[in-house]
C-alpha cells in the first residue's frame, strides 16, 4: 500500500477538482480517474491508502469496483469512501465501505470524514 496516496474515481470534473484540493490539504498525493474501467486497470498495479469512489460511473459501476476491492486479498484493506446521490441503493453497500458521502458533499464533511479515517493526516486549516 502506498501511504498517503488517494485515488479519486469520479466522472464529474468539478467534483474531481474539489476532492483533489481537499485531499492535498490533508497531505495526500492524488490520482484522478473518471471511469470504472480505468479504475480497475489502475488497481491492478496500485494500492492507494484511500479511494473516493462514485457509484454511478461509466463502463464499470462503483458497486462492481467495491466488490472487486473487497474480494481481492491485496486490496481489501484499502479505505473506501463511497460518493453518491442515491441514498437508497447505497445502503446495501454500507457494510463494505469505510464511509458514505451523499451528494452534494460539503467541504467540511469530506475533511472530517477523511480525518476520522486518517487522524495522522489532519490539516491545520
Amino acid at each position: 500500500m502506498t501511504q498517503n496516496l488517494a485515488l479519486i474515481v469520479e466522472d464529474d470534473p468539478d467534483l474531481i477538482e474539489i476532492f483533489s484540493r481537499i485531499l492535498k490539504m490533508l497531505k495526500f498525493s492524488v490520482e484522478k480517474i473518471s471511469s470504472g474501467s480505468e479504475a480497475v486497470a489502475y488497481l491492478a498495479h496500485a494500492e492507494p491508502a484511500l479511494i473516493l469512489l462514485d457509484l454511478n460511473l461509466p463502463e464499470v459501476s462503483g458497486r462492481d469496483i467495491l466488490y472487486k476491492i473487497r474480494l481481492d486479498e491485496r486490496l481489501k484493506h484499502i479505505k473506501v469512501l463511497l460518493v453518491t446521490a442515491d441514498i437508497v441503493n447505497v445502503r446495501p453497500l454500507s457494510q463494505m465501505a469505510d464511509g458514505i458521502l451523499i451528494k452534494p458533499i460539503g467541504v467540511q464533511e469530506l475533511r472530517q470524514t477523511i480525518n476520522e479515517l486518517f487522524p495522522t493526516n489532519q490539516d491545520s486549516a
